[in-house]
């Protein structure tokens, strides 16, 4: 494992970022800007598109990476409650002036509605699609969107992010402020991110027992010489992110994944479609079969004691999302508890289940069979 990370860090030249762009591009049907992370991206897009002081209206159900990428960026944070598990457009319409950014988040992969994010550009509002759950640039309807290349994301490099920018004299600026403001994480963080993936990928497969490799998966987490946090200690403080740029290893990392994004696309729809068939009226309405899902959601009446069994059978399901209205629980922010009760009560009631490309048909047979045999 440690050759094959080293092999990749020798590899990773500038040249792997641009490589890695045109993939990208080429799957997604638009130009695209790499960076260090997704939100370097989205806090790097909203310097050049907000107006100073601008408003950003934020989905009161999101990463605690959001919120504080709108912070790094200079912006005040305007909550707003969800529908279904996106940011309720007509709350967005009632509350929303000209000039205000919206962060129109597509949760797990469910589409925010384009119509209505065209709506909401011709009220003088401008919209950034964060497209983190999703890995395809199709209906894209925003002035800007950012895809993730997480270890945890449809697409995975370890980390990393990509922007599209609707105006080519923006997207030109963003190059420009990553080539020439931004510095790349040190090797021996890559070195750990990459280490990150390899472990997780390692103990999913069918190369180790299921018992073992859910109980490992979850140890491994907790282990810094074995794991990268998806977020750092200070960012769950509420601190700033880190501007960076796309170390080259990690872009040639990502890069075989973004060539591969229609298999994997396709992998992830035939889960979702067995997980719709197994789980009937768990799936709520606004989750429809026909979407390669980055996790799959269902809705039970208490999240907490399902995930236990689960674990408890041997099954891994990873950490649920979201299981705060800003996840992880604990994640300091703006957020005032009690404000955006729809998000608090799915935040409670939420699962969502594995559709990564390691998943196999038994795998969902089998989570499926411990969450319809649970009480209530």
């Amino acid at each position: 494992m440690t050759q094959a990370i080293n092999a990749l860090l020798m590899r990773g030249t500038p040249e792997a970022v641009r490589r890695l762009e045109a993939a990208a591009g080429k799957d997604l049907g638009v130009e695209v800007v790499a960076f260090g992370s997704a939100r370097a991206a989205l806090a790097t897009v909203l310097k050049a598109l907000a107006e100073p002081g601008a408003r950003v209206l934020v989905p009161a159900y999101t990463c605690v990476a959001v919120p504080n990428a709108v912070q790094t960026a200079g912006h005040p944070v305007t909550w707003v409650d969800i529908d279904g598990p996106n940011i309720d457009l007509e709350r967005v319409a009632a509350v929303g002036r000209p000039g205000d950014v919206v962060i129109a988040q597509h949760t797990y992969g469910v589409p925010v509605d384009p119509a209505g994010i065209a709506e909401l550009r011709r009220r003088g509002l401008v919209v950034i699609e964060d497209r983190a759950h999703r890995f395809d640039g199709l209906d894209l309807a925003g002035q800007a969107a950012v895809f993730s290349l997480e270890h945890s994301k449809v697409i995975s490099g370890g980390r990393g992010g990509l922007a599209w920018v609707e105006d080519p004299s923006i997207a030109a600026r963003l190059r420009s402020a990553r080539d020439d403001g931004l510095t790349v994480p040190a090797s021996r963080d890559v070195h750990r991110i990459l280490r990150t993936s390899a472990i997780q990928r390692l103990l999913a497969s069918r190369l180790v027992p299921r018992p073992i490799g859910s109980i490992g998966r979850r140890l491994a987490l907790r282990m810094a010489v074995f794991s990268e946090p998806g977020q750092s200690q200070a960012e769950i403080a509420g601190g700033d992110v880190d501007l960076v740029a796309l170390h080259p290893a990690l872009a040639a990392a990502a890069r075989p994944g973004v060539e591969r994004a229609a298999a994997n696309r396709s992998h992830r729809l035939w889960a979702v479609e067995r997980y719709v068939e197994r789980l009937g009226d768990l799936v709520p309405a606004w989750a429809f079969a026909g979407r390669p899902y980055v996790r799959m959601p269902i809705v039970v009446d208490d999240a907490a004691p399902i995930t236990a069994r689960l674990r408890a059978a041997g099954l891994d399901p990873g950490p649920r999302w979201f299981d705060a209205p800003v996840h992880p629980t604990g994640s300091r922010s703006s957020y005032v508890p009690g404000s955006a009760p729809i998000a608090e009560l799915l935040s409670r009631r939420i699962l969502s289940l594995p559709t990564h490309p390691l998943i196999r048909a038994d795998d969902i047979d089998a989570i499926a069979r411990v969450i319809l045999s649970a009480p209530g």
